[in-house]
């Protein structure tokens, strides 16, 4: 309380009336002898006049070579085989959608046009011939495309089985629209007959030895 009423501070002796505050002392920097003791704490092997000892060494480290590639489901010429079993299947699905498209809107015509003496009866038995072998295009198409895509898996390992199923398909249908377009039934004998065997094997393949 006498400190506060005498204007002195509270926490050091009073200052007289207009006398100057006293300069703080500023700290002086560290010697260099501090500084190397600092730096021989942190390493004392240099302290001591030791030099580190050399990193260990470890024996290079040895790549496994790369495996071998796995044999391919098809033989030696797998890839080729099955790029050309899509580009077949792509090729019977484009011609069975025109064949569709010329059954609906141009064969009665070119009967009508080559065939003028056709009945009602004839234009539907060659109408049912050409039906068949539509069906079966439709049908080696999606065959065809399934099977490139399990030789792709490696699920076909025997590329027989498309060729006969391919090559039976397309041989059936050919037959079938050859005798529809010409009236002529000679044109079903003996292909359509050879083809629709060779499907029949191709599946018969596919079962027995996948």
């Amino acid at each position: 309380a006498s400190a506060r009423t005498s204007g002195g501070s509270p926490f050091g002796a009073p200052r007289a009336p207009g006398a100057r505050p006293e300069a703080k002392p500023q700290a002086k920097p560290a010697p260099a002898s501090v500084l190397r003791l600092d730096f021989f704490f942190f390493f004392p092997a240099e302290a001591a006049g030791r030099r580190l000892p050399p990193p260990p060494s470890f024996p290079p480290l040895e790549r496994e070579p790369a495996p071998e590639p796995a044999e391919t489901p098809c033989g030696p010429c797998s890839t080729g085989t099955m790029t050309a079993m899509l580009r077949f299947s792509g090729l019977l699905g484009l011609t069975a959608v025109g064949a569709g498209a010329f059954n609906a809107h141009g064969l009665e015509k070119h009967w009508q046009a080559n065939y003028p003496d056709m009945d009602d009866v004839d234009i539907a038995r060659f109408k049912k011939t050409w039906n068949n072998g539509q069906n079966m295009h439709y049908f080696t198409a999606a065959s065809m495309t399934a099977l490139s895509a399990a030789a792709k898996a490696g699920a076909l390992k025997r590329p027989i089985v498309a060729v006969l199923v391919g090559g039976g398909g397309a041989t059936f249908a050919a037959a079938c629209y050859a005798t529809a377009y010409f009236t002529e039934p000679k044109f079903a004998m003996p292909a359509a007959p050879a083809g629709g065997s060779a499907v029949m094997l191709g599946w018969a393949a596919l079962m027995l030895f996948p």
